[in-house]
């Protein structure tokens, strides 16, 4: 993901070795699994679209009542799709998810002070869902929280954000 600093003209921030961005491997859990980047407890363990629907999978191999339980394989779109028509196991999994995201988005928050926060890929197809739970985690949480209220919005670029965001990159080096 991109991070983009107005004060700096605008400028990409691509870190020493290119690794900017990589919120999925910072640590919410030091005592949490490890993970194949070798880090322990990382964002990605918890609130990840494979965790999730291993979650969803579980669950309903544990009995739970849901819309999902019809569905042979789950998939995130799945899931989605049952929480937006209701299904009280698929909400909890978003939620669950965006109480996750939002420890790491704090965390970023508080770092880099943001205009604005965009979801963009899988978890944007969760649309309010995600953006409503994310906003009421983080409003208390961060440093800012006293002095302005940092928004959560779907990036225009919906599922094309990673394509999006490594063509930003490829320009930019090109650029400079």
């Amino acid at each position: 993901m991109p991070i983009v600093f107005p004060d700096s003209g605008n400028a990409i921030f691509h870190g020493d070795m290119g690794f900017r961005g990589e919120i999925g491997h910072t640590t919410i859990n030091f005592e949490g699994p490890k993970c194949a980047c070798g880090n322990t407890g990382c964002l990605e363990l918890y609130a990840g679209i494979p965790e999730v629907v291993s979650q969803a999978e579980n669950s309903i191999s544990l009995g739970m009542d849901s819309s999902l339980a019809g569905i042979g394989r789950i998939e995130w779109t799945d899931i989605v799709e049952q929480a937006k028509s209701g299904d009280s196991l698929s909400r909890k999994l978003i939620d669950k998810q965006c109480l996750y995201l939002s420890i790491g988005l704090v965390n970023l928050i508080n770092l880099f002070d943001p205009h604005t926060i965009y979801l963009g890929h899988d978890i944007a197809l969760a649309g309010s869902l995600a953006t409503e739970a994310l906003e009421a985690y983080l409003k208390d949480k961060t440093l800012s929280s006293k002095y302005k209220y940092v928004p959560v919005e779907i990036s225009d670029f919906g599922e094309s954000a990673p394509i999006m965001g490594s063509v930003a990159l490829a320009l930019d080096r090109l650029i400079s």
